[in-house]
């Protein structure tokens, strides 16, 4: 068993917890549908990140998307010989300096499968993340990102690297972190009208190598929007599988 040192601070919180709800408690996806921007606003907002994280957060003149957007994929899951065709929609909310509140939606045969929210770097890096299937009804255990000690500004032009080392865990965790590092390659630039007619503007694409405890644990590339400063998935790679992107609608 797994022993923790609780500050006077960290006892006054979970007091304060108790009277509203553990951070790490399921919720029941009925609840969140029922009002997500409470949801959001109370789990991923900035203040739900340490400070000394939010303040490695690169400060630059990047485009932002200023209005709440969503996108629609249709994907391809290959494992081995077997492929799955799903759809996926990704909400984006700006709350400022590259963040997004972001809602992703599965769905097969026009039924939903589960959820993930997520506080989001500009598309490419989660800081806070729990997902919820709807098999099981309930949100599992929300993970963020609890301390930075490197973080690049994103690259402009190809074959530029940017890199962010983080140790993370679960929200209760507070001892034993996990080692992660995300490094983002710029490999190409390609007009965006190319990904998808209605935009405008470059692409910039980025090539992510994510891994965790010193093994890689995904690769992928993002097609960064550059005139809205947020990035969307092509493809993911990891070990036993890999999702292809297609964009189908932006709304």
């Amino acid at each position: 068993m797994k022993l923790f040192l609780v500050s006077t601070t960290t006892l006054s919180l979970l007091s304060s917890l108790a009277l509203t709800g553990c951070a790490s408690d399921p919720v029941a996806i009925s609840k969140i549908l029922q009002d997500k921007k409470a949801y959001f606003n109370q789990n991923f907002s900035k203040q739900s990140i340490s400070e000394s994280v939010l303040k490695q957060i690169p400060k630059e003149d990047y485009a932002t998307l200023n209005k709440d957007t969503r996108f629609d994929f249709e994907t391809k899951l290959t494992n081995g010989d077997k492929i799955v065709n799903k759809k996926q929609t990704m909400n984006y909310s700006s709350i400022g300096n590259g963040l997004f509140q972001l809602e992703s939606e599965y769905s097969s045969n026009d039924i939903t499968t589960g959820f993930n929210f997520l506080l989001n770097y500009r598309g490419l890096f989660n800081l806070k993340w729990v997902s919820a299937s709807t098999s099981k009804g309930y949100s599992d255990m929300p993970y963020e990102i609890k301390s930075v000690d490197r973080w690049d500004k994103l690259g402009l032009n190809p074959g530029e690297e940017s890199i962010i080392n983080f140790k993370w865990g679960n929200v209760v965790q507070l001892v034993n972190y996990h080692d992660g590092q995300n490094k983002c390659t710029l490999s190409k630039l390609t007009k965006a009208n190319e990904l998808y007619p209605k935009l405008s503007g470059q692409i910039r694409e980025f090539e992510c190598q994510l891994i965790k405890d010193g093994a890689i644990f995904s690769r992928s590339k993002y097609a960064y929007i550059a005139d809205w400063g947020v990035a969307i998935p092509l493809e993911i790679v990891y070990a036993d599988y890999k999702i292809e992107y297609k964009l189908v609608d932006i709304h």
